[in-house]
């Protein structure tokens, strides 16, 4: 069976935007190829991929490259047309006209809930959207609650949806021992975006602060939409030397930032997965998360979800965490949410699907 693949997306240079779908694309590509070595992983991209990718099981992973130019609606409609594939995995949510028993992929829908956040795409997205679940057999999202959004929004029936949760994480490094900081901090990761609520999270850390958190709070992520307020916030709120902006870091330096965290900090106003909540439980360290979106499915019993609109609730989430032993008593939680989360059940899960649509017998 030749099982086609969307993978513009490992295209991306841009170490900063290589994150979210980038790390679920990866493992899900590494993961098909290790799955089912008779098979044909067909790639699809416009760019060279790097070498882990590439030099992975050579007899089974072919990649065609294809001009960048119109890549997703002409490139990959006129390869298809010409090489066919058994299956077709949309997983640029977006399917090409003619892609053969496609199976198309949709990670989040705030732009449904928050269109303020997508002023330039909002409408377009809705219609790409559309466009996926009209050309698919199935549609394989990553969270129970986007896939209620889609049934509630564009009424599609369940049973045509699969949840596949992603396995995603750093790997553990049970040699990484040596403390990040010096004094005790919360994590923020995610990127530096409106959705993701940062300022609403300076003003709540301000005012713990100033109610004798000891903590210091450091952000990581991707700084390419980094907005002015965060650093106004920082200096009006005089937290120049409590409030850490580390921006984009590698995997080593990511992992001992979450292992040595008191907890992460993940106040999102929109959110359809939640990809630091995981890599946080893979470092043992319990989220303080918000009720949005998908957050609360992901973090489940393992942290604290708070309203993202209501400065006080974070403050008293905060300051729980500074109590001695509370983050030694979410460990089994942790344990229970990572077994939910891994490449292995991910890929099962995603093969299950593609065998259902070629009519192979699960």
């Amino acid at each position: 069976m030749i099982i086609g693949v969307d993978a513009g997306a490992l295209c991306v240079k841009d170490e900063r935007l290589r994150v979210g779908v980038f790390t679920l694309l990866r493992s899900l590509v590494i993961g098909l190829a290790r799955a089912r070595p008779h098979d044909t992983i067909r790639l699809f991209v416009f760019d060279n991929l790097d070498p882990d990718i590439t030099s992975l099981h050579p007899g089974n992973v072919e990649i065609r490259v294809l001009p960048r130019f119109l890549y997703s609606k002409v490139q990959m409609t006129l390869s298809l047309s010409l090489h066919p594939c058994d299956v077709f995995l949309g997983t640029g949510q977006y399917v090409p006209l003619g892609a053969r028993r496609a199976v198309g992929w949709i990670y989040d829908l705030g732009f449904l809930e928050h269109p303020e956040f997508y002023p330039d795409s909002a409408n377009q997205l809705v219609s790409i959207t559309k466009t996926v679940i009209s050309r698919s057999e199935r549609i394989i999202t990553i969270s129970e609650h986007v896939k209620n959004q889609i049934v509630n929004y564009f009424h599609l029936d369940q049973s045509r949806i699969a949840v596949c949760y992603p396995g995603i994480g750093l790997s553990e490094n049970k040699t990484i021992r040596s403390k990040s900081q010096k004094r005790p901090y919360f994590l923020f990761v995610g990127a530096f975006k409106p959705g993701k609520n940062i300022p609403f999270l300076l003003h709540a850390f301000s005012k713990a602060v100033n109610m004798g958190l000891k903590e210091d709070l450091i952000l990581v992520g991707s700084d390419k939409w980094m907005s002015e307020d965060i650093l106004g916030i920082r200096q009006k709120e005089k937290l120049e030397g409590r409030v850490f902006i580390k921006g984009f870091v590698d995997d080593v330096t990511l992992q001992r930032l979450y292992k040595d965290a008191t907890a992460t900090v993940i106040p999102s106003l929109v959110e359809g997965f939640g990809f630091p909540v995981v890599e946080s439980f893979r470092a043992g360290t319990p989220v303080i998360g918000s009720t949005a979106g998908s957050l609360p499915e992901v973090i489940g019993k393992a942290g604290i979800c708070i309203d993202p609109t209501d400065e006080e609730s974070l403050v008293r989430a905060l300051l729980q965490f500074e109590k001695k032993g509370v983050r030694v008593g979410y460990q089994q939680h942790i344990q229970t949410q990572r077994e939910k989360f891994t490449v292995k059940r991910f890929v099962k899960n995603v093969l299950r699907v593609i065998d259902t649509v070629a009519g192979r017998r699960v």
